[in-house]
């Protein structure tokens, strides 16, 4: 992340603070949706030599890889969906200048260059769509920064 000054340090600190809060309201109801975890296989593991664009197409996204072999574990996932939104303005989730399949970031991840089997639209639907109807709360306005 290239943060060139106080105001970029702001929005990363509120996305964070947000993405805590969330995840903190989450372990406590211990509610999720059936439906997204229904879109993934969670018992395969995904090892780190393939590309970013088989990890893409099967609908996982690049926060939280850490190992050489990774077996996504469906709470991560959730977690990395909600983190992505509330930590990154649409307009960034919808751009696809400048990026390939092969690009780690969460630029351009609901456009058909990284999304290319529409399972990440699907899930990012499912979790924005989730605290909406059940919290009334909109992560997508508070990746944005709208009060």
């Amino acid at each position: 992340m290239n943060i060139k000054g106080v105001a970029d340090s702001a929005i990363i600190f509120r996305g964070n603070i947000n993405f805590s809060f969330i995840k903190f309201l989450d372990r406590k109801a211990q509610v999720k949706s059936a439906d997204f975890f229904a879109l993934a296989n969670y018992s395969t593991p995904i090892p780190s030599t393939n590309s970013w664009a088989s990890r893409y197409k099967v609908g996982f996204l690049p926060i939280g890889f850490t190992s050489s072999t990774i077996l996504n574990d469906a709470d991560s996932d959730w977690y990395s969906y909600i983190q992505a939104t509330v930590t990154t303005p649409y307009s960034t989730l919808i751009n696809s200048t400048g990026i390939t399949s092969k690009d780690n970031t969460l630029k351009g991840i609901l456009t058909s260059v990284k999304d290319s089997s529409g399972l990440i639209r699907k899930k990012y639907d499912i979790v924005t769509q989730f605290y909406k109807n059940r919290y009334n709360i909109d992560l997508q306005r508070i990746g944005n920064g709208e009060k």
